[in-house]
């Protein structure tokens, strides 16, 4: 960067914001690959993790998240076929829920047919993940999109910071 009329630009400088340990809910009806799909996470990333076996227990827990915002869920890690509710009634009922609509969601499968992809995608699932896979790609997207959804929410915090002090400017002009 170069003077101009005796001005020395600045580096801009973000302030660090603190970072909560990300909390990803796996659903899954197989126990073991879901208990080592969760202890992957707890050592290679350090996520905080929760594991239920079936799509109703993942409705009433994050059902439960929407009165304690202590434990809001970040990503869900959901299995599109199990019995009684599917993957997909889940990824549904998240993105029909006002507060929870917007909580990211990956659906695991072992089904490789393009059509379930597509139906996944449409529906609103924010990756779709082919079982078996590959436990390091599995985490690069994961953190691919948890980074996407830190991203989108300092730029909100932002937005909002920036509406008020417009706000404040219009009150002072006034």
């Amino acid at each position: 960067m170069s003077e101009q009329n005796g001005v020395r630009p600045t580096a801009v400088s973000i302030p660090p914001t603190n970072q909560k340990q990300s909390h990803i809910l796996i659903v899954d009806d197989e126990p073991e690959i879901a208990e080592s799909l969760a202890d992957f996470l707890v050592k290679k990333a350090n996520f905080k993790v929760s594991a239920v076996p079936d799509g109703q227990e993942a409705i009433d827990i994050l059902q439960a998240t929407v009165a304690d915002e202590a434990t809001e869920i970040d990503l869900v890690l959901l299995d599109m076929r199990m019995p009684n509710l599917s993957g997909l009634d889940v990824l549904n009922w998240i993105r029909d829920h006002e507060t929870l609509r917007y909580t990211r969601v990956v659906l695991l499968t072992a089904a490789a047919g393009s059509s379930e992809k597509v139906e996944a995608l449409s529906a609103g699932a924010d990756d779709y993940i082919t079982k078996p896979y590959r436990p390091q790609e599995l985490l690069a997207r994961v953190n691919t999109i948890l980074r996407t959804q830190q991203l989108e929410k300092q730029l909100q915090r932002q937005s909002q910071q920036l509406a008020a002090l417009n706000r404040i400017g219009q009150t002072v002009a006034a």
